[in-house]
């Protein structure tokens, strides 16, 4: 095969190679799929037999283990399951969106409770305590490490819990300057900094009508019409035991609809390759013996397992690293294919298996949830008229958002969206004054003790 790859990127015999090189990738591809599903099935099984209140994910299971039972396990319809295992792709995508966008909301709305949580606890200032010790305390922390992606990281982490003081004029300054640092970027990297900074403020929050998950949709409800400027102790509680509810249900629903989204693709990358292999590979029955068992039970019901697998599982142990590690050898050739192959080069059915391919080198990654079909954006430099309308429109969502929320909300998004800028320090002793002026300048006790405490948490972590 190095003789293969090794033409293939010098334009040699590209008649010849390209098949022999796609048969190969495909085969190892094929392989590894049904390795993984072998595993990741049993694991998803188990998960979900221990879930409750399932009937969402249920539906979806129902229709993946018919897939597997007449595409996997029986000669079935190729494209027709392909189709339908591309729609539960996308409709687990989708859930696992709107998911992300209520804890992302949540998060923020945790960080607006932990401020007025000393309202109705008790609590004081540390003996003796005093906002330039803390401060040098603080720097202590952030500079322990040498590596500069740790002490911009614990520069962010810091930002994020310190009082909001900032006036909107100055935070939007930070903000443009901030923005203004991908100016000379290119626009993949600029709308991929602009949806990490709208995730952490709750700029693309759940619809108020969306149906997806009831109990979070109330829970949200909830949370977005509180008054936390004259919060009481009892809305208090109520609110924190709601938060604490939704952070376990949206754990373990991201949990399992992950393990489900592994099945998926294991079970896509198979159907997608499966014409192109002819060498099946000697944990062919293993695996096809613990996938026939577990879809079984789960349409029949049972245990998950049993005896008669357990030396199948044995006999496949270690298989799954080796073929990962041969096609990893040689997976940077389609890297190279994906921007200079083109139909002068081959007939228009090996263009259509290579872009299979390509789709295939995704579905076996580590990135459970990437649309095949998502951002078309390229590498290319932005225009400057490009630049100014996505920072314009992004500032106005910012100042929109601003007008229909209160005080504390507005403050907690502030900090979010401060510490995700790039860090705006030009030496430590800014930091350090940042600092020291956002602890001074709060005069709400029960706002600094919960900063203290949430920081402290920090240091105490890598002190232990």
């Amino acid at each position: 095969m190095k003789k293969v790859v090794k033409d293939i990127l010098n334009k040699k015999d590209l008649d010849k190679n390209l098949p022999v090189y796609a048969e190969y990738m495909c085969t190892l591809y094929y392989r590894f799929a049904r390795l993984r599903l072998a595993m990741n099935y049993y694991t998803f099984f188990e998960v979900l037999d221990d879930t409750e209140n399932k009937e969402e994910i249920k539906e979806l299971s129902d229709i993946l283990n018919q897939i597997i039972k007449d595409g996997i396990l029986s000669d079935g319809d190729r494209d027709k399951f392909t189709k339908d295992i591309d729609d539960i792709r996308k409709n687990v995508i989708k859930t696992m969106q709107v998911l992300t966008s209520y804890a992302d909301a949540f998060d923020r709305y945790e960080y607006v409770i932990n401020r007025v949580e000393y309202n109705f606890k008790d609590g004081e200032l540390p003996a003796k305590y005093d906002d330039g010790q803390f401060t040098r305390k603080i720097m202590q922390y952030i500079v322990a490490d040498e590596d500069s992606v740790v002490i911009n990281s614990r520069i962010s982490e810091v930002i994020g819990e310190l009082p909001m003081r900032m006036t909107k004029q100055k935070f939007f300054e930070r903000l443009n300057d901030g923005l203004n640092v991908y100016s000379e970027t290119d626009e993949k990297s600029f709308e991929d900094f602009l949806y990490m900074v709208r995730s952490s403020a709750m700029l693309d929050s759940v619809a108020d009508d969306d149906d997806t998950f009831e109990n979070l949709q109330s829970i949200y409800v909830s949370l977005k019409n509180a008054d936390y400027d004259n919060i009481d102790e009892k809305e208090y509680n109520r609110l924190r035991d709601m938060i604490t509810y939704a952070a376990g249900y949206i754990e373990d629903r991201v949990n399992i609809y992950m393990l489900m989204q592994q099945v998926i693709n294991d079970v896509y990358a198979m159907l997608c390759t499966s014409p192109y292999v002819k060498e099946q590979g000697d944990e062919e029955a293993a695996c096809t013996s613990i996938i026939a068992y577990i879809n079984d039970t789960f349409s029949n019901g049972g245990e998950a397992y049993d005896e008669k697998i357990e030396n199948d599982f044995i006999s496949i142990e270690g298989k799954q690293e080796k073929i990962h590690g041969d096609y990893m050898s040689y997976e940077h050739v389609l890297d190279e294919l994906k921007t200079t192959l083109s139909e002068k080069d081959v007939e228009q059915s090996l263009i259509d298996c290579y872009n299979m391919m390509y789709k295939v080198q995704i579905l076996v990654s580590d990135s459970l949830f990437v649309e095949f079909d998502g951002n078309t954006l390229n590498d290319k430099d932005m225009t400057k008229d490009y630049f100014e309308k996505r920072k314009n429109d992004f500032m106005s969502e910012v100042k929109t958002f601003f007008d229909n929320h209160g005080r504390t909300v507005n403050r907690a998004v502030m900090s979010a969206i401060i510490a995700s800028l790039p860090v705006f320090f030009n030496n430590l002793q800014e930091l350090q004054d940042y600092i020291y002026n956002s602890l001074e300048s709060c005069r709400k006790e029960s706002e600094k003790l919960a900063c203290i405490e949430i920081i402290n948490s920090f240091i105490e972590e890598i002190t232990d």
